[in-house]
């Protein structure tokens, strides 16, 4: 892979001139004669079976969000705060798009963001889950629920994770038991307003 993928020698070697008579100049960097950047597609023979998805990062990546979460992909909020729509026909929220609420199938943690943010940790008490749910709906689904009201309060703290990298199939789901009309099969086209393919199929409502 080196002797293919690894420019080597002095820079006037590197020149290279164009049919079109224009001048490419190929400048190379000594850090990619280390092994590390020819390792990537070795990773499934050396990593056990058990690890099945792996994700490399650079480390000169900067995240400024706390937290990246994709949409929840029916109108599912929109009913939950549905006294609070109504005494506020103006909001925004429940509404498809950025408001309709978070799905926590898939999150990235910032960790270290999350630590040195003032806001996220004072928010992060009975004070702020009393008013939020006394002001929009009193939550069932744990933390999806306090990050979707986080998330109307303070937009700022998240990021919108595509779509497609949390694509729900609502296999199997009774929304009867939360007594809400809500028939995600065949409903709610502008809440599953995921154009391009689900690249990680969230295959969600099977009890396993």
């Amino acid at each position: 892979m080196k002797k293919y993928f690894g420019l080597q020698g002095k820079a006037e070697n590197l020149e290279e001139v164009n049919e079109d008579g224009f001048k490419t100049v190929y400048v190379y960097h000594t850090k990619y004669i280390q092994d590390l950047f020819y390792i990537g597609p070795m990773y499934h023979l050396e990593y056990p079976d058990a690890i099945k998805i792996l994700l490399v990062l650079d480390v000169d990546l900067e995240f400024n969000e706390l937290i990246g979460v994709g949409p929840e992909l029916t109108r599912y909020y929109r009913l939950r705060a549905a006294s609070f729509i109504q005494e506020n026909p103006g909001s925004s929220v429940g509404q498809p798009g950025k408001w309709q609420g978070f799905n926590t199938g898939v999150v990235i943690y910032n960790l270290k963001n999350i630590r040195e943010s003032q806001l996220f940790n004072q928010l992060i008490n009975p004070e702020f889950y009393k008013m939020a749910t006394t002001k929009y709906f009193y939550g069932g689904l744990g933390d999806q629920d306090l990050f979707t009201l986080m998330g109307w309060e303070y937009s700022e703290l998240f990021y919108n994770l595509p779509c497609q990298y949390n694509y729900q199939t609502y296999r199997d789901i009774d929304y009867t038991q939360f007594s809400l009309e809500l028939d995600v099969k065949n409903d709610d086209p502008e809440y599953r307003n995921c154009k391009n393919q689900g690249k990680v199929i969230h295959v969600n409502g099977l009890i396993i």
